[in-house]
């Protein structure tokens, strides 16, 4: 008596079927490529800290500002249903130890989170279309920079708004204009101290003076990545996570009142608008 019809007929396709599906797995598991993981520490991104419970601006936007100052989600009056994100000083002097640093002004920071890790190069262009309303300030840009993209250097740089708004402005209707934050462009300075190269002693960002752009960085570290961290940047909140990329309003002199709005945000390839 053969196999088949010990087992019945019906019983012998289905464990053939059970014995192929064996086979092409066994197959499969044979020439599926499995790539190491990500270390820990590389895959776990440091969370930005919002001063504002995280209520009033689209995901992965914090609120980071210091002293007399924020930034939300408010109606910026082009339309009746129109939004955009308003950041706003408040005039008055404040405490120092806000900031690193002695500071004693206010500063709107709004940070994206979402870039921890990503390369520097891939934030070109750093594009925001803004409408002042209130005081003479400008909107600038921080990106904060792991140059080994291992955690052991990280240096901020800062674009002043009004270096920004020397270097490309562009007027985009409702009263809006177009700024773009270049790492190209000679628009950056380091806030804390002068980035220089260890082996060359060539000051790659200077931190005073004529701003520089961020090529001569970048040929030095190649693999230059953005990280949300806890820096002693000046300028930035005191021991406090900041993102990876930060649009700012003011510094930590500024006591006067300011107000802008900002409808338009890309960083490289993503867009941010129609805030609802």
């Amino acid at each position: 008596m053969t196999i088949g019809m010990k087992l019945g007929m019906p019983a012998f396709f289905a464990n053939l079927v059970i014995l192929a599906t064996l086979a092409n797995l066994g197959c499969a598991r044979q020439s599926m490529v499995y790539s190491d993981p990500a270390p820990a520490a590389a895959a776990a991104a440091v969370i930005p800290v919002s001063t504002d419970g995280r209520a009033f601006l689209p995901k992965n936007f914090y609120n980071q500002s210091v002293n007399h100052a924020g930034v939300e989600l408010q109606p910026d009056g082009v339309t009746s249903v129109s939004k955009a994100l308003r950041f706003q000083i408040s005039p008055g002097v404040s405490s120092a130890g806000g900031f690193n640093g002695g500071g004693v002004g206010s500063r709107s920071l709004l940070g994206l989170g979402s870039w921890h890790g990503r390369p520097v190069q891939q934030v070109e262009p750093i594009t925001f279309d803004s409408k002042n309303f209130v005081g003479t300030e400008y909107v600038g840009a921080n990106l904060q920079i792991d140059l080994l993209c291992d955690g052991t250097k990280i240096a901020v740089v800062n674009a002043a708004g009004s270096s920004i708004a020397l270097q490309s402005n562009t007027a985009v209707g409702d009263g809006y204009v177009r700024y773009t934050a270049s790492i190209l462009a000679a628009i950056w300075l380091s806030p804390t101290a002068a980035i220089v190269d260890p082996d060359s002693l060539v000051v790659l960002v200077p931190a005073a003076g004529s701003p520089a752009t961020l090529a001569a960085l970048l040929a030095r570290y190649p693999a230059a990545c953005l990280k949300n961290a806890s820096t002693n940047a000046l300028d930035l909140p005191l021991r406090v996570p900041t993102a990876a990329i930060l649009i700012s309003l003011g510094n930590d002199a500024t006591i006067t009142a300011n107000t802008t709005f900002i409808r338009r945000l890309t960083f490289g390839s993503e867009v941010f608008e129609g805030f609802e």
